[in-house]
């Protein structure tokens, strides 16, 4: 019995040995990672879907997000990347900062992402005539620099440098201003719901002191309307800051800035509505152009690289700079 079921096996790779080899270089193609991201065109997220807001007006247009689709690379999509040319193969290592693992990489995102949020939320209402005061300030660890120099973690809330007390980004500026490279300081954090003791040692970047660190700031403050933002667990970073806090004017003024327009952007956002630069404007202008949005607003910082990618990919839509967010809401309104 065996051995009839062998020849069968054997006449049968005789026969089919080509399509046998075919088919594992495919599934080794497929299947076998390599340390490439594969750069893509993304799409429209509508902003208006993503928000319930008491109290909101009707909008006939649309405010969207821009983003950049990424994908691990493969045999595969490494020799489409090649020959497409609206897709780009970056190393791992350029698209994750030094020192940092995946996961550290989307924990920081993640927090980028909260924090636009809530920054957009309070510019918006700024923006729309109400008084709104920022409170209870934490200040929290997205990023480390370089782990020998510390011995912070990622989302640490650091409470105190050298006993003087942090509530905001400028605090820790001010603090170790008059320091010395290569001094110490004692860092006191909240890990969980601990409070740990931690050091850092003071180093040179970019002509600053720093601590090392990339941080951001959560807040409370009080608003006049309940929002809520319906957040996707494949959504990262804080470069749609700019247009959350339009979709938020919007919702809560009578006038509708859209006009009826399909409108889209990129941009980060501080607490005083300036915008800022972002990466990925080729994939972001190339997928808005791809869903025939009308209008993409950019960062005057990424302005120019916007209209290289136009002009090479003989886009039509029209592209916007803005440096705050003012900029935005003034041209939208005379549309």
């Amino acid at each position: 019995m065996l051995k009839k079921i062998y020849a069968v096996i054997k006449d049968f790779i005789k026969e089919y040995y080509l399509l046998l080899i075919l088919i594992t270089v495919i599934a080794l193609a497929t299947f076998i990672k390599l340390p490439y991201s594969i750069m893509m065109p993304g799409g429209a997220k509508n902003l208006n879907e993503r928000y319930e807001i008491s109290g909101s007006y009707p909008v006939k247009g649309s405010l969207n997000l821009a983003y950049v689709t990424e994908m691990n690379a493969n045999v595969i999509s490494f020799l489409v990347a090649k020959i497409n040319p609206y897709w780009d193969v970056e190393k791992k290592s350029e698209v994750i900062l030094p020192n940092e693992s995946n996961n550290d990489s989307l924990k920081r995102m993640k927090l980028g992402l909260e924090e636009s949020v809530d920054t957009a939320k309070v510019v918006a209402l700024r923006s729309a005539g109400y008084d709104i005061d920022v409170n209870n300030t934490k200040v929290y660890v997205t990023y480390i620099m370089d782990k020998n120099k510390n011995d912070l973690q990622i989302n640490d809330q650091i409470i105190l440098i050298d006993n003087n007390k942090v509530a905001s980004l400028e605090d820790i500026t001010n603090i170790i201003k008059d320091y010395q490279v290569n001094d110490i300081v004692k860092i006191k954090v909240l890990r969980d719901t601990k409070e740990i003791d931690c050091y850092a040692k003071l180093f040179e970047y970019e002509k600053k002191l720093v601590i090392g660190v990339t941080t951001i700031q959560k807040f409370d403050y009080d608003s006049p309307f309940e929002i809520n933002y319906k957040d996707s667990k494949k959504e990262y970073g804080s470069s749609g800051g700019l247009m959350n806090a339009l979709a938020i004017y919007n919702a809560i003024t009578e006038e509708d800035i859209t006009k009826g327009k399909k409108i889209i952007g990129t941009g980060t956002i501080d607490i005083n509505g300036n915008i800022g630069k972002i990466d990925g404007v080729k994939y972001k202008l190339l997928g808005a152009s791809f869903k025939k949005c009308d209008i993409f607003i950019v960062p005057e910082a990424n302005y120019d690289e916007a209209i290289k990618v136009k002009k090479k990919y003989k886009l039509k839509i029209k592209i916007v700079k803005v440096k705050h967010i003012d900029d935005a809401i003034n041209y939208l309104k005379g549309m």
